[in-house]
């Protein structure tokens, strides 16, 4: 099966310290995922797509990694109006941050290209208003 490109099958290395990875069933009862791979050293971890625990939804982030993802997120998501503006803007913001379309996800960029991504997506929010 192919994997999407922001998509791991069943990590077992993390790739912040290099530590063991193990997948964990979350216990709680309405979370949005409800497996997570964590690594044993860091403390690090991942969701899995809800329908596959196998596969992660990205790389293993820590807390500073994951705000910037949430924050990327929630700046992205006040732009796109439909999947086919979503693409559009993904596409523009890989050609900004000067990376394949494949690779433009936000649960695999580092922390440096996530800053680079949030500010580009905040520009192109105020530049919606100095129209």
């Amino acid at each position: 099966m192919k994997l999407d490109s922001y998509t791991q099958e069943h990590p077992t290395k993390c790739n912040i310290c290099g530590g063991k990875v193990i997948l964990l069933h979350t216990n709680q009862k309405f979370a949005r995922v409800e497996y997570i791979y964590k690594c044993t050293k860091c403390g690090a971890s991942v969701g899995t797509h809800p329908n596959d625990p196998n596969k992660a939804l990205g790389t293993l982030a820590d807390t500073e990694l994951k705000a910037l993802r949430r924050e990327a997120h929630v700046w992205f998501d006040k732009l796109w109006t439909s999947r086919e503006n979503r693409e559009e803007l993904y596409t523009r913001l890989a050609a900004e941050l000067g990376i394949e379309r494949k690779e433009c996800h936000f649960g695999t960029l580092s922390k440096e290209q996530l800053k680079t991504a949030i500010d580009i997506i905040k520009k192109w929010w105020w530049q919606k208003f100095d129209k």
